[in-house]
């Protein structure tokens, strides 16, 4: 999946490409989502969001493909646009507004995938 940074948007859509079934996963109020990646078991998205009306601080949220509660944390930082993992899932690259590139490793958050 290509990262686009800040998408114009508040729902979260999924698409199985083998049936073309487009499934709305996740509506939301208002905010945006600032960055997007598959978890390496293609089980949840992980998205950076940013909804300054409810909460200051932008949030890394895990929304599970078949349902269920997302798993929210606050982000280490604001001003991020982005959200790329590395392939193991252990690792979350983004770009900070500024033009300071930051890496984190954000233990005990992401499952462990295999």
């Amino acid at each position: 999946m290509v990262n686009t940074g800040v998408l114009p948007t508040r729902d979260l859509w999924i698409t199985d490409v083998s049936t073309g079934k487009t499934e709305l996963k996740y509506a939301r109020e208002d905010g945006e989502f600032r960055g997007i990646s598959w978890t390496p078991d293609n089980r949840s998205v992980v998205v950076l969001e940013s909804n300054w009306r409810k909460n200051p601080k932008e949030q890394i949220v895990v929304y599970p493909v078949d349902g269920g509660d997302p798993i929210r944390k606050d982000a280490p930082t604001n001003k991020l646009q982005g959200l790329w993992l590395s392939p193991d899932g252990r690792r979350m690259l983004t770009v900070r507004r500024e033009s300071k590139l930051q890496v984190w490793a954000l233990d005990s958050f992401l499952p462990a995938w295999k």
